[in-house]
């Protein structure tokens, strides 16, 4: 007599099996394992992007404005107050699969893009001209120092965080039209070498109400902030406020764009 399953034998396997696949996308999460690839390429494209650059440099004395490598036209940051605000920092994108992307052969056949574009973009940060009027729309005529900034799909990540990006907290101090209000937004990036890459000082913890702490190691250190110890932590005081309703605008900006 040929022997069958019961049905309380087939619920025991069907749970059997259940619980194994369960600790299988635990364990091996095939999602977190995609943002880790793309987190791979992303590192990749900036480390060609900067030595593209070092190799453009040592042929033309300067590093490609705006134009030579975004599909975009540049965002002007700007400081100073009324008709006395001059372009400070200018930041546009890069992506080569962008049909207004520019050639930048022999340095690259094709400008890297980011893996998830548009969702995702690598923005291009160069010194503007700081005798020019935030109005008009020019570019440094030889630029001298660059940041290219990415943003990553991992939640956490070692090359962010021994950058001091943790949290998303690099990227231009201030955002800027049609940029979105939250300043900073950036996991990783690579820079000229006479300037180097810096995290937020402005680390915000919410508890109640969003409270500025400072730096990352300082919002971590309960002997400094306390009240931040085990709450909710984010790169800027506006990204504390959006995410919590509030009003972004009552937050202070940085006196700077620490280019």
């Amino acid at each position: 007599m040929k022997k069958s399953f019961t049905i309380l034998e087939l619920l025991i396997i069907v749970a059997l099996i259940s619980i194994l696949a369960t600790a299988a996308i635990y364990f091996f999460n095939p999602f977190q394992q995609i943002h880790k690839a793309q987190d791979a390429k992303r590192k990749n494209d900036l480390d060609k992007l900067k030595k593209a650059f070092e190799d453009y440099y040592n042929d033309k004395g300067c590093y490609p404005k705006p134009s030579e490598v975004c599909y975009d036209e540049p965002i002007n940051l700007c400081t100073g107050v009324g008709s006395n605000k001059k372009i400070n920092n200018q930041i546009c994108h890069i992506c080569g699969n962008e049909s207004d992307s520019p050639s930048f052969t022999p340095y690259l056949s094709k400008l890297p893009c980011d893996p998830t574009h548009p969702s995702k973009k690598y923005l291009y940060q160069v010194e503007g001209d700081t005798s020019i009027s935030c109005s008009l729309s020019t570019e440094k005529a030889c630029p001298q120092r660059y940041k290219i900034f990415s943003q990553f799909g991992s939640v956490s990540d070692k090359a962010s965080d021994d950058l001091g990006c943790t949290l998303k907290g690099c990227g231009p101090a201030r955002p800027a039209p049609p940029l979105p209000s939250v300043p900073y937004g950036y996991d990783y990036g690579v820079s000229s070498p006479n300037i180097a890459i810096k995290g937020s000082s402005s680390y915000t913890c919410y508890n109640i109400t969003c409270q500025m702490c400072n730096t990352y190691a300082r919002c971590m250190d309960p002997d400094i902030s306390p009240g931040c110890v085990g709450r909710p932590l984010y790169s800027s005081c506006q990204a504390c406020q959006i995410a919590h309703g509030g009003n972004p605008g009552a937050c202070p900006f940085a006196n700077s764009y620490d280019f």
